[in-house]
């Protein structure tokens, strides 16, 4: 994901952040399900290091929504032309015009 945002001139470092932009920008394009897949791997992982516990998981399940996500990730970074860059770039514009207070 931040070589894709990368590519649209966008700096994300904060997690969280990083997933709403995802979301928001490519929501025509990934599914619901991938971004919720992403949020619950982001949520799974803070659970993991911080607040460690013994976890059951289904190791095959993970690895085939991971191989899953990268091949998207990959599949979008692939398709994305300068036509597609700067459409993005004007979304995001549109977005921090709303957010940008007086």
């Amino acid at each position: 994901m931040y070589g894709l945002l990368a590519k649209i001139g966008v700096k994300c470092e904060i997690h969280d952040c990083t997933i709403a932009l995802f979301e928001y920008l490519f929501d025509d394009t990934v599914s619901t399900q991938l971004i919720q897949e992403l949020r619950d791997s982001k949520r799974g992982r803070v659970e993991t290091q911080y607040y460690p516990i013994t976890m059951e998981m289904d190791l095959e399940e993970e690895m085939s929504q991971t191989k899953n996500f990268v091949l998207v990730i990959e599949k979008t970074l692939d398709s994305l032309n300068s036509e597609d860059v700067l459409c993005l770039q004007r979304k995001l514009k549109r977005l921090r015009t709303v957010t940008k207070r007086p």
